[in-house]
């Protein structure tokens, strides 16, 4: 089977420059009363705590990137905060989440078993790929499960973050899903199904698994990873390097400079570049590999980039090939730097 799209979200991050303190205090909204245990976390790196006894939360920010900054605690609203000024105190109010509380039933009776719901998702969330085949959903029964046979779409969502543990990576992933969806194509001859585009997004908490004794072989894992992915070619595209770091661009089978389909030009804001397409669809081949080729399209003809290789808007980009076959067990957090090989 053949995915046509992905669509990859990946959250815009500012740049910062220097050490900060990030304190706050998270409590209920109704009694007031402070949580405890409410998870704290730049989205989608590995910097994050949880909250004492007093609800009271503080995060030394000594690296160099800086994301949107959680706050989830299991049953409540999650909070995402954009803008917060640090080295003041934050007073955030969850609010508890009824629907959630009142989400009992995770087995619908749609067509389809539970388990061919799960299989399905775990193959295109997950991905297919020896690292994914190595992760495990720890709490996966928090999976809510449906199959919408008039539109031939599988979704899902969650009643809690997923705690996925990646094995070969070593990586312990919470990750908050807000959406996923499964668009599958229906052959009128045979009666089957198939997927033809699959979109999932949410927030997610890299922690390093603490029994990583900081071997090389995982080192090496995690490089092989992100060399010739999409982070690294949207990283390579902001700096003007496409062709210094690996990555050769064909259009109609000939072969073009990085100058010749895509324009980076700079905005108002310092780290983050305006990306012109002026050709598409563009075939991408990382260090001559052919036979992990990526097709990358556009929306439109123009999106943005931050330096850290975060595209926006989040569905401006779609992929298709190697660049989409790197699912959640293929990913690493977005404050990850990798030498040269």
């Amino acid at each position: 089977m053949r995915i046509n799209k992905l669509f990859l979200l990946f959250f815009f991050l500012h740049l910062v420059g220097f050490s900060q303190d990030i304190k706050g205090v998270v409590f209920d909204s109704e009694t007031g009363e402070p949580l405890e245990g409410a998870s704290v976390y730049f989205d989608n790196t590995t910097i994050g705590t949880t909250t004492n006894e007093k609800g009271e939360f503080s995060l030394n920010i000594d690296e160099s990137v800086r994301s949107a900054l959680i706050i989830s605690f299991i049953g409540y609203e999650k909070v995402v905060m954009e803008e917060y000024k640090p080295g003041s105190i934050l007073k955030i109010q969850l609010t508890e989440n009824v629907a959630s509380l009142n989400e009992v039933n995770l087995s619908f009776n749609d067509g389809w078993t539970r388990k061919q719901k799960l299989q399905a998702f775990k193959r295109y969330f997950l991905g297919n790929s020896e690292n994914a085949l190595s992760c495990e959903i720890k709490n996966e029964d928090a999976l809510i499960l449906r199959y919408l046979g008039k539109s031939n779409q599988l979704v899902a969502s969650s009643k809690e973050p997923l705690i996925i543990e990646n094995k070969r990576l070593k990586y312990r992933i919470s990750y908050d899903l807000q959406d996923f969806n499964i668009q599958y194509e229906k052959n009128d001859t045979f009666g089957q199904v198939f997927p033809i585009s699959v979109y999932y997004a949410g927030t997610s908490y890299y922690q390093t698994d603490e029994n990583w004794d900081g071997s090389k072989k995982i080192i090496n894992r995690r490089k092989e990873v992100y060399f010739g992915s999409s982070l690294h070619f949207m990283r390579s595209l902001v700096k003007g390097k496409l062709h210094e770091e690996g990555f050769r661009i064909f259009y109609k089978k000939t072969e073009i400079a990085q100058t010749g389909v895509f324009a980076v030009s700079d905005t108002d804001k310092t780290n983050i570049k305006e990306i012109k397409i002026f050709k598409q669809p563009l075939l991408i081949v990382y260090n001559n590999n052919f036979n992990n080729q990526s097709s990358i399209t556009t929306k439109e003809d123009i999106f943005y980039v931050d330096e850290f290789g975060n595209h926006m808007p989040a569905d401006a980009v779609m992929f298709t090939g190697y660049f989409a076959n790197q699912r959640i067990g293929d990913s690493l957090p977005l404050n990850f730097e990798a030498d040269k090989k």
